[in-house]
């Protein structure tokens, strides 16, 4: 079961592969699940089925906020007007990334916390090597010549990529005390690092430093956290960029502004918006269009805000379900902490990078992200639940 685990976690970019099978679209990457999801279920899933069921009962609170957020997606799916197409996101973004995590909670004596966290650092080998070689190239770099990787996007690198480099520590997990696990750990957190330098994406730079800051401060690193703190607000006061963005003159930041008040129009213009949102994939089509100027905004399919992103796609109750998810990841990782401080603080920060990022940007609907996430949280449990 390794090796497939190894391999699916690996092909997460693989999503932008796509091909009809029959009437149905897909991918590499639901193909790569599929086959994995199928291994399980034929060797492994009667087995690990009590260890599931035993992790459901002991943390009711967890299962409760999992069972109302995979509800809420379903909802969702027929709170759209589109709903095949809305359905066909939805398998992507909840109902396979939420079967994984189940998977790896079921096998978690076998895919524990240093063999997933190992996994994804391969997985990002591809996106930094072949952005690394765009930049050096000038092949498919954007427009305004920032580094894309595969993605459509600069900001869909430093999304990946940056929780990840959290997980690059040395002895995670207490294992890869050697020098050559320390070595392919470090070439993993350079290259992450020049591969979102060159997407010039301030967003992942900003949610990078929040990371390091509180890991600084967890590893009894305290003044040197409250140094580089310092030295991020001069620099936020003195580089232009950073003013930009603080005084909301940067374009970019004024656009989500611009579809932050659109999301809250909408919500509040009903109890159903306000209840049930747009629906999956919906944000373009009943928030955005009626507004829509292709002179002033380009068209954009979520409002870049974590919260006002589950709410518009999947209601009120998918909002709040995932944000106490969220908030119980961060409690499994803050007991971890307190028996493992090293990797404690490495999950911590990774979840912290994930949210300060979410506050101006899309970190979850998108299926590498959705996976990741999930991957992400089972590792925190996996972690701490040995």
């Amino acid at each position: 079961m390794k090796i497939f685990a190894f391999i699916l976690i690996c092909l997460f970019p693989a999503y932008l592969i796509r091909f009809d099978i029959g009437p149905l679209p897909s991918t590499v990457l639901e193909l790569s699940f599929g086959i994995f999801f199928l291994v399980w279920l034929l060797k492994y899933a009667r087995n690990d089925q009590k260890i599931i069921r035993k992790f459901f009962t002991m943390n009711r609170w967890f299962a409760a906020a999992f069972a109302i957020f995979f509800l809420a997606s379903v909802t969702s799916i027929f709170t759209s007007d589109m709903w095949w197409y809305s359905f066909g996101q939805w398998r992507a973004y909840f109902l396979e990334p939420m079967i994984l995590f189940v998977i790896f909670l079921g096998r978690r004596e076998e895919l524990g916390a240093a063999y997933l966290s190992n996994a994804l650092l391969f997985s990002t080998l591809s996106i930094t090597l072949f952005g690394i070689f765009q930049k050096v190239s000038g092949f498919g770099l954007s427009s305004d010549g920032r580094v894309t990787s595969f993605f459509t996007s600069p900001n869909a690198v430093g999304l990946y990529l940056a929780p990840i480099i959290f997980l690059a520590i040395p002895r995670l997990g207490g294992v890869g005390v050697g020098w050559r696990k320390i070595i392919f750990q470090f070439i993993i957190t350079i290259l992450c690092l020049v591969a979102i330098f060159f997407t010039k994406s301030l967003g992942t730079i900003i949610a990078l430093c929040g990371g390091l800051i509180l890991l600084l401060w967890l590893t009894d690193n305290k003044r040197r956290a409250i140094a580089f703190l310092l030295a991020l607000i001069i620099a936020g006061a003195l580089v232009s960029p950073f003013t930009s963005f603080v005084a909301s003159k940067d374009q970019s930041s004024a656009n989500r502004l611009i579809l932050w008040q659109y999301s809250m129009e909408y919500l509040t213009a009903s109890p159903k918006n306000f209840i049930f949102g747009a629906g999956i994939r919906q944000f373009f089509r009943k928030i955005q269009k009626p507004h829509y100027d292709a002179k002033e905004l380009e068209r954009l399919i979520y409002p870049h805000n974590i919260f006002l992103n589950f709410w518009t796609e999947t209601g009120l109750f998918g909002m709040l379900s995932f944000t106490l998810l969220y908030c119980i990841l961060i409690i499994y990782a803050i007991n971890l902490y307190r028996r493992n401080r090293e990797l404690g603080a490495c999950l911590l920060s990774a979840l912290v990078v994930f949210l300060i990022h979410g506050l101006v940007d899309v970190p979850y609907f998108k299926n590498d992200l959705a996976m990741l996430f999930w991957t992400i949280a089972a590792l925190t449990i996996n972690a701490t639940e040995v």
